[in-house]
């Protein structure tokens, strides 16, 4: 019984560490997709002038944003008549809805629907490239903090997992 646990506490150590790993590599990923979902938003806003249950039902339709679930959400929750603040906030309070994402980052994506809609078009347009700077920053940050913590996050954990093994066994 006790070498099944010792096991089984080595495999979640080591796996630990694989997960924070994954962790900091997919928050990199999403901010990318952010950076994409912003410019298609801004190109949207300049090209064709629609409103944003206008702009987003394309975006859910045309463009693959399945990794930011909190999108089609905000869409689906638009078309049942609630507005588009309220749909964007109660579609970013869920955690599950932006998982990797920091409490920055979706401070920050708040912040980009709050004036979203709020303005003419010159002032979605700023609003836009503005947020695009703020999460292109995020995204230099998220990449120097993968490429720090991420290989030695995933050494450490099956390390620590190896000598617990060696020392409880």
């Amino acid at each position: 019984m006790k070498t099944v646990a010792v096991m089984a506490l080595s495999f979640a150590v080591a796996c630990g560490g694989c997960l924070y790993s994954k962790h900091l590599e997919m928050r990199v990923q999403k901010i990318e997709k952010i950076l994409i979902f912003l410019s298609q938003i801004k190109t949207a806003i300049e090209f064709t002038a629609d409103n944003v249950e206008g702009i987003f039902s394309w975006l859910t339709t045309s463009c693959d944003f399945s990794s930011l679930p909190f999108v089609a959400i905000c869409t689906a929750k638009m078309g049942d008549g609630v507005s588009f603040f309220a749909s964007w906030s109660e579609s970013l309070s869920k955690r599950e809805n932006v998982v990797p994402l920091k409490k920055e980052d979706v401070a920050l994506l708040l912040s980009f629907g709050s004036a979203l809609g709020a303005t003419d078009s010159a002032g979605q347009i700023q609003n836009c490239e503005m947020h695009e700077k703020l999460f292109k920053e995020r995204l230099s940050a998220a990449v120097s903090e993968k490429n720090t913590l991420s290989k030695p996050a995933r050494v450490v954990g099956i390390l620590t997992g190896a000598i617990v093994l060696i020392l409880f066994l």
